[in-house]
């Protein structure tokens, strides 16, 4: 194994300072989180769309002002904090898998830890945290909560045991694709620039990224998961313990298989706002 690699290497359990450390990160990064939405929340105040906006009424067809709420403002600022943080938390992400899982042995996916891996699965969770706040705010449904259960459950499996960063860091880049969709939902909120150019290509960037990442990366990143176990037991595992691993296998396949099932079906909702932005709103309405 390569030289480069061997400081990386982990036992099958990390010491209490070590987890101590990355809740200390979790928390540091939700503040961070917060810290990104109150900037957001000061600086969009000096945007007059901020406050309120123009848009055409339903009935009359004449354009009417309409002054936006609490809750549009959180969703608002939510939208650029977690647009900045979900594109920190896809570079780190980025860099682990291109240095592990791209040109790495297989046994690295489950022993190679750094402090970057560890930093981006901590911001995951923070991030996960501040965005699950917001949501009594906006009225998010039940699926959104379920969601960032899963990811702190996933995040945190990693973190304690500090095995299989790889692989977190793998799952992490979905991430990516909110970049693309904090985007898109802040043009949205701005009615003048839903039909720019600008917005027609984050709506394509949005559509294309879900297509290459959570479609088929995904999938292919649970089966050569479930590879590894097959083709090397003794190390493709992430608690020494064989109840708590099979506990946590049962974690991982479930919570994979929901967030499939939930980006199959947002997938599917964005082509249909995809068509219909590109002006085939009878071949949205058939999909």
């Amino acid at each position: 194994m390569a030289d480069s690699y061997k400081s990386h290497m982990v036992d099958t359990t990390m010491e209490m300072a070590d987890v101590s450390q990355c809740i200390i990160l979790t928390v540091a990064y939700f503040l961070l989180s917060w810290g990104c939405h109150l900037a957001s929340a000061a600086y969009s105040s000096t945007i007059p769309e901020y406050h309120e906006y123009t848009r055409p009424d339903k009935q009359t067809k004449c354009m009417i002002t309409v002054k936006r709420d609490w809750k549009e403002k959180i969703n608002w600022d939510m939208n650029i904090a977690s647009g900045f943080l979900s594109a920190a938390m896809f570079a780190m992400y980025s860099y682990t898998v291109c240095t592990v899982l791209a040109s790495g042995e297989a046994e690295e996916r489950w022993l190679y830890r750094s402090s970057v891996s560890t930093h981006s699965l901590c911001l995951h969770a923070g991030v996960s945290l501040y965005e699950a706040s917001t949501y009594p705010f906006v009225g998010k449904k039940l699926e959104f909560y379920v969601h960032h259960v899963l990811v702190l459950l996933n995040c945190g499996a990693f973190l304690y045991t500090g095995r299989g960063h790889p692989w977190g860091s793998f799952m992490g880049l979905v991430e990516g694709t909110n970049i693309p969709l904090c985007l898109v939902m802040y043009m949205r909120a701005i009615p003048a620039l839903s039909d720019t150019l600008a917005f027609k290509l984050s709506g394509a960037a949005l559509w294309l990224t879900y297509l290459l990442i959570r479609v088929v990366l995904m999938p292919f990143g649970i089966c050569l998961l479930w590879q590894d176990q097959h083709n090397i037991p003794a190390t493709a595992f992430l608690f020494a313990d064989p109840v708590n691993n099979y506990a946590w296998l049962c974690l991982l396949y479930g919570s994979g298989a929901v967030v499939l099932g939930l980006s199959y079906y947002w997938f599917y909702l964005i082509t249909k706002g995809f068509l219909k932005v590109l002006g085939f709103e009878r071949s949205a309405k058939q999909v």
